[in-house]
């Protein structure tokens, strides 16, 4: 997700497709405005990886800047590796 639901969050989620498939891990993602995710509609999803913060909870939030900024990328994505790993039993 990213804040105008544009081409942001459309590369976010190539990056995470294809973060989950080196680490052998089966996803289906969607992409919206941050603006989108509502309480609600988070419920609905696992995992909510965004390129900004949104308020949300229940769910586990991963906020990756580092995927556009360059710092730190390695870092978010061993926490997505990690978080999806967990959601899934550890599989």
């Amino acid at each position: 997700m990213c804040g105008t639901g544009g081409v942001t969050s459309s590369v976010t989620k190539v990056k995470v497709e294809q973060i989950l498939r080196e680490a052998g891990i089966d996803a289906e993602l969607s992409s919206m405005q941050a603006s989108a995710v509502t309480p609600d509609v988070a419920k609905s999803y696992d995992l909510v990886v965004s390129t900004t913060p949104i308020p949300i909870q229940g769910v586990p939030l991963i906020v990756a800047t580092s995927f556009l900024t360059g710092i730190g990328e390695e870092e978010t994505k061993r926490k997505i590796i990690e978080t999806a790993k967990k959601i899934l039993g550890g599989k």
